[in-house]
């Protein structure tokens, strides 16, 4: 038996966990009139330039600035649930772990395996929705998902069309994730070599 959801502290800060796609779909897409902004990360009086930027503003302000930057925006309309509902107050925090969806076995085969072809157009359908998130999920996901895609694939056009890509001597293989790293990083970094192709 598993679990929808935990809890747990970031600090003094008590956090919901959602543990099942169903309810983060619930959440971001269904009930995302009640859950509209991201936890205060910055303060508007020290950084205010920061403050204003499309991840951190809130309410109305968020909602103008969204529907300026993406005319498709459109607010969400209530659902209900079909279960015993959870009871949340307003100011109660709700996480996604999406580093543990995006390695948990029950939704992707050898999650720890780099394999391109998982998201290709004949498999991508078989990815169960709201599982892969890397741009989170609703309406409030990265406003930039299709152009960081479209400048990623771009940029490894015309890299792979100049050069190969190769390990070097002090490439990890395979990669260790480092324990000092507060985001998932590399131990000692990424290190590859680039051999140019010759035309023939």
């Amino acid at each position: 038996f598993c679990f929808r959801y935990s809890g747990f502290y970031q600090f003094s800060v008590p956090t919901l966990m959602l543990k099942d796609p169903e309810l983060i779909k619930q959440i971001t897409v269904k009930d995302f009139d009640h859950f509209t902004d991201h936890r205060a990360a910055i303060d508007p009086e020290l950084e205010p330039l920061f403050a204003r930027n499309l991840f951190t503003l809130k309410g109305p302000k968020w909602r103008q600035m969204r529907s300026t930057l993406s005319g498709s925006f459109t607010s969400s309309k209530m659902k209900n649930i079909d279960e015993k509902p959870l009871n949340l107050k307003i100011g109660d925090v709700v996480w996604i772990p999406i580093f543990g969806f995006h390695r948990d076995p029950k939704h992707f085969e050898n999650p720890t395996n780099f394999d391109p072809e998982r998201f290709s157009d004949e498999n991508k359908r078989n990815i169960k929705p709201h599982t892969y998130v890397p741009f989170g999920a609703g309406p409030r996901n990265c406003i930039g998902s299709r152009f960081a895609l479209l400048e990623m694939k771009s940029l490894f056009y015309n890299l792979l069309l100049n050069f190969e890509i190769e390990p070097t001597k002090t490439t990890t293989v395979p990669i260790k994730l480092s324990a000092k790293s507060f985001n998932p990083a590399p131990e000692g970094g990424i290190w590859l070599g680039l051999k140019r192709l010759t035309s023939t």
